[in-house]
């Protein structure tokens, strides 16, 4: 995501690269972390911008939990396609 998402602020965009539905994306991000996909791009983005401001980095909670999110919903895609 944090190559792509100050172009990129579509959901379908971040489930294709995952290999994934929209609505799988969607529905196991907000199971997961209460937000949905959407809101986490919009976070993002206002963090940046608040970074880009003050020249601090992105909380690495908010990042951590992403990319955990991320990885999860690959793993889990690697391991459906696999049976």
């Amino acid at each position: 995501m944090s190559v792509h998402f100050l172009k990129e602020r579509k959901v379908n965009f971040y489930a294709d690269r995952l290999n994934i539905t929209h609505g799988y994306l969607s529905s196991t991000v907000k199971s997961v972390s209460g937000k949905t996909p959407l809101d986490w791009i919009e976070e993002y983005v206002l963090e940046h911008k608040d970074t880009k401001k003050r020249r601090f980095f992105i909380q690495r909670k908010t990042l951590c939990i992403f990319v955990s999110l991320c990885l999860k919903l690959y793993q889990q895609n690697n391991y459906y396609r696999g049976r």
